[in-house]
């Protein structure tokens, strides 16, 4: 910036010496003309050249001169202001909740939120008396998620209008942004010269439903209005998964927990499928937490619709939490398919995984080792050795092959203790490598990556006190599982999401149960301050700025050069 200014002063200082240099200088002298005519040579044609002379050191050189410092001196001092006469006045900052609690209605038949206009009107009137025809600043800004300005005015009428603008929005409440807002003119205003602050602030006041938290604050009025009071609500608090199938994990039963505040009395939940068909209409049963709990079952995929709807004669306050929706994927609800190839069929059942006919529409494949059309199988099979009861005699060190999900939280030195019978690596269909073997090349545990396939030893039994190789058994099968069906595994999207600052309506899967905004008990709504406490206070010293200042000396340079140039001595051409 002062590089181009001084490039921009050294162009206008050539451009002034230009023109003085290139002004032919006259002196006026009264004699005979005849003279002229005796020396006169032969006529001829006079061709024009530029003729340059020293700068002359004249007044209008050096006036020039003086505004073209002065046009510098303004430039360089554009942001620079200087103090001027002490202000005394009101400037009040009103902060107005719009978050989706500020909706629940008071017996007066209007909404805290109406209430909180109400507040914000009288707070303004009451500046606008105080100030007392002094200077009055008023700034309005509404807060949920974030703290947005809506107008900032030496004007009660604008401010005012601006209230009318305002609405709630289905969003949650952050305190923590209306407590910087604070701070920051808690700084400001200790400040002795604030720096880029025309004015302070001298009051706050901030209208919510959420009770004042105590601050040290020394250097502006602080006032704090809860609108908040008891009211009834019912609504909806979570929606979660609360069965997973017990292999991929992936969900099979849905949760819908709800919460009443204030008046206690019936309710019900109905669940809407993808397909519009209601799943279930269920009574609330209200435990001494104030809170029941529904379960559903759930098979397809798409939008999932919860709606709470209370009894007839109860008088909801709060409507935002009486709706919640979410949503499945394919992969959030797929049941397994499985061929299952082995006879014991207890453990099937257990998992409860779907039995096909069919290998090719099957997820997996689960049949003995033996049964060697299943060997190089396109699906992911897990092929069942033939279990060989008790212990090997020549136990050997385990081969282990380190980090895979075959492995999986394996206690090794318990598994070393069981000493079960493993197959010859040879009798494994090609290309098997081993995951748990000894130095013999014994193999109990082994994979393949194309075609998948897992060899296991054995599949668990369902008994009612499985031993330590039946524990065995199960993890080993549960790993394998999850390492051939990874592709069908638990999906990581939410099941829902909350309303934003990009996404402010409820839409979709998208739903307004923010924490905290349903509850609408307010046991102890605590206020500070009041508004009938508002007087005038120093605004701080006027910050005047320079540079109209210096231009405008540089202007009456300008026309007193004019006006020399024009009427003056010849001192002055």
């Amino acid at each position: 910036m002062i590089s181009w200014l001084l490039i921009f002063s050294g162009v206008l200082l050539a451009g002034v010496l230009a023109v003085n240099m290139l002004r032919p200088r006259f002196k006026k002298v009264v004699v005979s003309a005849a003279r002229f005519f005796k020396s006169l040579p032969p006529a001829k044609e006079v061709k024009s050249r530029l003729r340059l002379s020293n700068p002359a050191r004249s007044r209008p050189l050096y006036l020039q001169l003086l505004m073209l410092a002065l046009l510098v001196v303004a430039l360089l001092l554009y942001r620079s202001r200087m103090s001027g006469l002490q202000r005394d006045g009101v400037a009040l900052w009103i902060l107005i909740d719009t978050s989706a609690s500020m909706d629940t209605r008071l017996d007066s038949g209007g909404s805290r939120f109406d209430l909180a206009i109400e507040k914000a009107r009288l707070s303004i009137a009451s500046a606008e008396e105080a100030a007392e025809g002094l200077e009055l600043r008023i700034r309005v800004s509404a807060f949920d998620l974030e703290v947005r300005d809506i107008v900032n005015t030496q004007s009660a009428t604008a401010a005012l209008d601006a209230l009318e603008s305002l609405k709630v929005r289905p969003l949650g409440t952050d305190l923590g942004e209306v407590n910087n807002k604070i701070a920051m003119v808690e700084e400001q205003n200790e400040s002795d010269e604030p720096d880029d602050l025309d004015y302070r602030f001298t009051h706050m006041h901030v209208i919510s439903d959420q009770s004042f938290r105590p601050q040290s604050i020394n250097y502006v009025r602080v006032i704090w209005d809860n609108v908040g009071s008891p009211a009834n609500n019912q609504g909806i608090l979570d929606v979660q998964p609360s069965g997973r199938d017990p292999i991929t994990a992936l969900i099979r039963e849905m949760s819908v927990t709800c919460e009443y505040y204030g008046e206690r009395v019936g309710a019900t939940v109905s669940v809407t499928s993808p397909t519009g068909e209601k799943l279930r209409t269920s009574k609330l049963t209200w435990k001494r937490n104030r809170r029941a709990t529904v379960t559903f079952p759930v098979a397809d995929s798409g939008f999932y619709r919860v709606t709470l709807s209370a009894s007839s004669e109860y008088d909801d306050r709060y409507s935002w939490d009486n709706r919640a929706a979410f949503l499945l994927s394919d992969n959030d609800t797929h049941h397994v398919n499985a061929f299952w190839g082995m006879n014991e069929k207890s453990w099937l059942k257990s998992i409860r995984w779907n039995d096909v006919a069919r290998s090719k529409q099957a997820d997996v494949n689960l049949v003995p080792l033996r049964n060697s059309a299943f060997h190089y199988s396109s699906t992911p099979t897990v092929l069942v050795g033939k279990p060989i009861q008790g212990k090997v005699k020549d136990h050997l060190p385990i081969s282990i092959f380190e980090n895979h999900p075959l492995v999986r939280n394996l206690d090794f030195d318990a598994f070393d203790k069981l000493r079960m019978h493993g197959i010859p690596h040879s009798k494994l269909p090609e290309g098997f490598q081993s995951v748990l073997a000894d130095s013999k090349k014994r193999v109990w545990v082994a994979f393949r990556v194309d075609p998948p396939a897992v060899y296991l030893p054995r599949l668990p039994k369902i008994t009612a006190n499985p031993g330590p190789d039946d524990a065995v058994s199960q993890l080993l099968f549960v790993n394998a599982a999850r390492w051939l069906l990874s592709s069908k595994a638990q999906a990581m999207e939410p099941l829902y999401q909350l309303t934003d600052l990009e996404n402010q309506e409820p839409k979709g899967n998208r739903i307004a149960l923010h924490p905290g905004e349903g509850d609408t008990s307010s046991p102890n709504p605590t206020s500070s301050g009041s508004i009938d406490d508002m007087k005038q206070t120093s605004l701080g010293t006027e910050k005047i700025p320079v540079w109209p200042g210096v231009l405008a000396c540089c202007a009456l340079v300008f026309l007193f050069e004019r006006g020399m140039a024009s009427y003056g001595s010849p001192k002055w051409r």
